[in-house]
């Protein structure tokens, strides 16, 4: 039982955390990860186990994140461990930068220029991946590739606080506002 690999106590210590778990697993078994929408609530007569219906996982979640709730006391290592092992992710925007990352490297490969360190990348400020295009991945089809580059030059979306990712970027040839303006079709 996925329950027990866990560590989960079966036991009347820890009832809240013990539901809280459960539905993480089955919502990680339903989607694949745990980053759950933040207005997500368990629904009633679905796949989910009863005892988890009308739970406000989503709420909980970032509860967690922002709060460390359930991760304080004696069990705050058992929990997190168990969390992790779910592919528990603490910066929810960690995922939305690997996928930036990863639509502007296949930019610069079908451009040519990933084989040139620092060649700038001059993305068009409303190039959208097209869909049903083989050239790209699925997983980005329809991704707002050129709003993102904008948001990340004006708005610091991704890279504020972040100086690792900023680099990540500047390693990708991917342009900072002082180099070069959003570039308009």
């Amino acid at each position: 039982n996925e329950l027990n690999q866990l560590g989960f106590v079966w036991g009347r210590l820890q009832p809240e955390w013990n539901i809280v778990l459960e539905a993480m697993v089955t919502y990680h078994s339903i989607h694949g990860h745990v980053l759950v929408p933040h207005m997500f609530v368990v629904p009633r007569n679905s796949s989910f186990s009863k005892a988890t219906w009308d739970v406000a996982l989503g709420k909980v979640v970032h509860r967690i994140r922002v709060r460390d709730d359930f991760l304080r006391g004696h069990n705050a290592g058992a929990r997190r461990r168990q969390l992790m092992s779910l592919g528990f992710c603490w910066d929810v925007r960690e995922p939305k930068f690997q996928q930036f990352c990863d639509a502007l490297r296949h930019f610069a490969h079908l451009q040519g220029s990933d084989d040139r360190p620092y060649y700038p990348l001059l993305i068009p400020s409303t190039f959208v991946v097209p869909r049903d295009d083989e050239c790209w991945p699925k997983e980005l089809w329809g991704y707002r590739l050129g709003a993102k580059c904008t948001a990340v030059r004006s708005k610091e979306l991704y890279i504020k606080n972040h100086p690792a990712r900023k680099q990540v970027l500047e390693e990708l040839g991917f342009p900072n506002q002082a180099m070069a303006p959003a570039i308009r079709p």
